[in-house]
């Protein structure tokens, strides 16, 4: 039912984690940047957004300095 899918958390499509994320991300990438964040996000054992939220973090600690 779908107003019961509004109600639960996020889940994690892998892995069946509960993520927390509830807001869709639409944005465009080169092929190859695509290939590389799922390479990497596999090596790690991590999903894309992981990656990407890691990457973002470490962008913001890198402006302060």
């Amino acid at each position: 039912m779908a107003s019961e899918n509004l109600k639960s958390p996020e889940i994690a499509p892998s892995d069946k984690r509960v993520s927390g994320r509830t807001e869709q991300l639409n944005l465009k990438a080169s092929k190859e940047f695509k290939k590389r964040l799922k390479i990497m996000a596999a090596e790690e054992g991590y999903l894309m957004i992981e990656v990407l939220e890691r990457a973002l973090e470490s962008y913001e600690r890198e402006r302060k300095k």
